[in-house]
């Protein structure tokens, strides 16, 4: 039986940047049925497919989405492009097979420069960011840059991070950000929800989700 718990489980463990078979791993050592690991493993977007050194294979159609090649799309997506910048390659794949499996149009980045490059070419509908990314400089210094551009000041971006201290929320409101998500304390689906409301309420007004 799939619970919260091993759903909560899951996502905490892809978070913290732990791989398909560490995970899975744990999750049978803590006493979980395989069939019910793999299951909440789909759930959650994972593909269960035969591992390869310790990184995900995966049977959908998906691949890494390469800079400057567009928004990737399956055939029946013409949804809002979301620009998805984040480090961790576990979470930030998951992330972008989940929003595609909703019909958005996706795209990926690791750091700033990755950031700049695919705004350059393409000008995303909303922007999901982690705060602390590789490099000098950070998911703040995105924000700043946003705010700056008269092009991309009016594209609304959520926080999405561990970081929670009020300061941080503070200065990512003071940058622009709708919104401010704590990564734990959230779902993949309730993500996906929080990303619809920011594209369906105009003007959006700043929440601190997390």
């Amino acid at each position: 039986m799939v619970t919260k718990e091993l759903l909560d489980y899951i996502r905490n463990a892809a978070i913290s940047g732990r791989d398909f078979a560490t995970i899975k791993e744990e999750m049978l050592a803590n006493g979980w049925e395989d069939g019910d690991i793999n299951s909440a493993l789909k759930e959650c977007n994972m593909d269960i497919a035969a591992q390869k050194q310790g990184e995900i294979a995966t049977t959908m159609t998906y691949s890494e989405v390469v800079v400057g090649e567009g928004f990737e799309k399956t055939p029946t997506n013409q949804g809002p492009k979301v620009l998805i910048v984040e480090d961790d390659r576990l979470l930030r794949e998951t992330m972008v097979r989940k929003f595609l499996s909703k019909g958005f149009r996706v795209k990926s980045a690791i750091d700033y420069e990755e950031s700049m490059d695919v705004l350059h070419e393409e000008k995303p509908d909303i922007i999901l960011l982690d705060l602390i990314l590789p490099g000098e400089k950070n998911g703040f210094s995105i924000l700043s840059h946003l705010k700056t551009d008269n092009r991309m000041k009016t594209v609304p971006v959520i926080v999405l991070s561990n970081l929670g201290q009020q300061n941080d929320i503070d200065k990512a409101k003071m940058l622009g950000a709708v919104g401010f998500m704590i990564k734990a304390n959230y779902s993949l689906n309730e993500i996906v929800e929080k990303v619809d409301g920011v594209l369906n309420e105009r003007p959006a007004v700043f929440k601190a989700l997390g």
